[in-house]
């Protein structure tokens, strides 16, 4: 943080944002859902002159909120960018999606539509993001399953099975395989002793 205010600090100085602004004539920024404030004061110091600015993100998928990030960011975008006629910045929205197939976008859609959906951005546009067209990829509509457990240790011993299975079973390599968890610190030790006990290497 200590390092995005000496930033912005530094880019709100007259001769040193003259001469950013002089020096970058288009500003790109990926993944603007996971902005905090201090790095959107930064990009107002560098492009807030209604410049040639493009912002990239997924309101659906901000996981930086413990560290400032604000998900309505985003979703304001277009207001608080306004071009150099006072009109609201120009929103796509992408209308395919690559990542999946079918049976997973349904899956995601079904846990989406509980998420903030209030902003700058137009409704009708801000539904076809919400509602884009699956694209067939080389795994087809995809598989969601969903299991409960009663401890943390069956939880893990069962995913080190469903591994060990897939991969001496239907030959995956193990290079393939991927746990996703939400708290590495907290589920990351407990998880490694089952895998590891189960021959599954980590």
């Amino acid at each position: 943080p200590e390092l995005i205010y000496r930033a912005v600090a530094l880019a709100e100085r007259p001769d040193v944002q003259a001469r950013l602004r002089a020096q970058y004539s288009w500003v790109f920024v990926d993944e603007y859902q996971d902005t905090d404030p201090a790095q959107v004061a930064l990009l107002r110091a560098i492009a807030g002159d209604a410049r040639n600015l493009v912002a990239v993100g997924d309101p659906d998928q901000s996981i930086y909120a413990f560290r400032g990030a604000e998900v309505r960011g985003i979703l304001d975008f277009p207001d608080a960018f306004r071009d150099r006629r006072g009109r609201k910045a120009g929103t796509v929205a992408l209308r395919v999606t690559r990542r999946f197939g079918r049976t997973l976008l349904a899956a995601s859609r079904s846990v989406a539509t509980a998420l903030p959906t209030k902003g700058a951005i137009d409704a009708d546009l801000f539904q076809a993001f919400r509602n884009p067209a699956p694209s067939t990829g080389e795994f087809g509509d995809g598989r969601v399953e969903v299991r409960t457990f009663d401890t943390a240790r069956a939880e893990t011993e069962h995913i080190a099975d469903l591994l060990r299975r897939a991969h001496l079973e239907d030959g995956v390599p193990w290079s393939q395989m991927a746990v996703l968890v939400r708290s590495g610190r907290a589920l990351i030790p407990g998880l490694r002793r089952s895998l590891t006990a189960a021959g599954v290497p980590v």
